[in-house]
């Protein structure tokens, strides 16, 4: 059974230039996976060079052609480069950030005409430590409440929710006219 990233990433070409934001995170068993299964050579971007060579290391000799930068999201992107389909697949804390208007905008920069986001929302409040928790809240009462409706309505693609992580839910957006009320 597919997963549901796989699903919507099925819904590409293999030949699209693919960004994954968060490469290689928690040793690669997640969406690098599913992507460079479907997609072959990807670019990614992850803020801990440790990550990615652990990552490389389970990798068969050879396999792994990708081009990866360590660095952070959205400092260290390559400005220059535009994606058909950027996943946005960290932390959930750097996860909330993305989801603001300033975050989608930024996005918006690095896709191509036409080109799509990938990332996901916590369906729960209850996650992580205390901290984490409270952020989950408080980014749901401010922004989400205010957005939501908007974003579903003018942006969203596609939505389905993670069979391995059920408290995820995977949201494709087309961005190339992000409006917020």
């Amino acid at each position: 059974m597919r997963t549901a990233v796989e699903r919507i990433i099925n819904r590409f070409p293999p030949t699209i230039r693919v960004m994954d934001v968060g490469y290689g995170g928690l040793g690669g068993v997640n969406t690098t996976n599913y992507l460079r299964a479907h997609f072959g050579r990807i670019d990614g971007l992850c803020q801990n060079g440790d990550d990615v060579q652990r990552y490389m290391d389970t990798q068969p000799p050879g396999v792994c052609s990708d081009s990866v930068t360590v660095g952070r999201y959205p400092e260290d992107m390559p400005a220059f480069l535009k994606y058909d389909l950027l996943v946005l697949d960290p932390n959930i804390e750097s996860n909330l950030k993305f989801w603001s208007t300033s975050g989608l905008l930024k996005a918006n920069e690095f896709l191509d005409v036409g080109g799509r986001l990938l990332t996901y929302i916590m369906l729960t409040d209850h996650y992580g430590t205390e901290e984490t928790e409270a952020m989950l809240k408080e980014h749901r009462s401010e922004w989400w409440i205010s957005e939501w409706d908007n974003i579903v309505r003018r942006h969203v693609v596609t939505m389905e929710r993670e069979e391995r992580r059920p408290e995820i839910m995977w949201v494709m957006l087309k961005c190339d006219a992000f409006e917020f009320v």
